[in-house]
């Protein structure tokens, strides 16, 4: 964003975004720079590396958006989130008009909302002004605006070669990489050697935007999804499982260490692991 932002006659009016696009769009019109991102992820890795989920670790660092930030991003900032009904019908919105800063956030985290990825397996939904949400890419991944008489510039993460892993955990050790690459795509788009799965291209302003909440489009996604969780369930919950148990690892060491008045070293992942299976291999041999 920042090397479009430098393009001579090049004018970015408004931004959209769903997920990780929708905190990007705020911190590009807040006027944050890449290293302010950078340096977020970094503190987001940290606060991660203390128990907090992902979208709690991004919570924890509100100062970083300007107290002013809904007043910037009014109009010009566009959220597509997913709202579920009772009756578990979901629909995709666009949110452009925000309260307050903390207001802006809760949009964010709603766009940002994946039960077991981004927040916790069970009871892991969010709320959004009274609403049930979920991640805006659900139903529209890419929203772009209508009726509209200039061209738009789509940035595609889905055409990003990116560990899906370290999406979800702020892990990368050289999140730096990624910044570089970013930019060296965009001036590639720039100098006009954008194409098919590039991560960035044109949009026509006569272009067809398809109805992202048509019954068949939604239909599709509950399918999708609906398999996609059946299938990944199990995976979710031995991880999730695995993290409570090393969690129970490192407050056990924490008080033999007290206990004792010396410090113990803290053990790796797979040391962890291997100690909390042990334990959980006694207490079933004691049952």
């Amino acid at each position: 964003m920042d090397t479009l932002k430098k393009v001579e006659g090049l004018r970015i009016r408004r931004i959209s975004g769903s997920s990780a696009g929708a905190w990007c769009a705020v911190f590009f019109t807040c006027g944050k720079s890449t290293s302010d991102w950078a340096d977020s992820y970094r503190r987001t890795a940290d606060n991660m590396a203390d128990g907090c989920a992902l979208l709690e670790a991004y919570v924890r660092m509100r100062d970083v958006i300007p107290d002013d930030a809904h007043l910037r991003c009014n109009n010009r900032v566009f959220i597509s989130i997913t709202t579920v009904s009772l009756a578990g019908v979901i629909h995709s919105e666009v949110i452009s008009e925000f309260h307050s800063r903390d207001d802006l956030i809760d949009a964010c985290v709603a766009s940002s909302t994946i039960p077991g990825l981004t927040g916790a397996l069970l009871g892991g939904h969010a709320t959004f002004r009274g609403k049930t949400v979920l991640d805006g890419g659900i139903l529209n991944n890419t929203p772009l605006f209508r009726g509209n008489d200039r061209r738009q510039i789509v940035v595609d993460l889905a055409n990003v070669a990116y560990s899906g892993y370290l999406s979800f955990t702020a892990a990368d050790p050289c999140i730096e990489g990624l910044v570089i690459r970013g930019a060296l795509e965009a001036r590639r788009f720039v100098d006009g050697h954008g194409g098919s799965g590039t991560s960035i291209g044109w949009v026509a302003k006569d272009a067809v935007v398809a109805d992202c909440n048509s019954v068949a489009s939604r239909a599709w996604t509950v399918m999708f999804y609906g398999s996609l969780v059946l299938a990944s369930a199990p995976v979710l919950l031995l991880v999730r499982g695995l993290q409570t148990a090393t969690k129970a690892v490192d407050s056990a060491v924490g008080n033999v260490s007290a206990a004792y008045g010396r410090a113990i070293p803290k053990l790796s992942l797979p040391n962890k692991v291997l100690v909390a299976s042990m334990v959980a291999g006694g207490l079933c041999t004691l049952k």
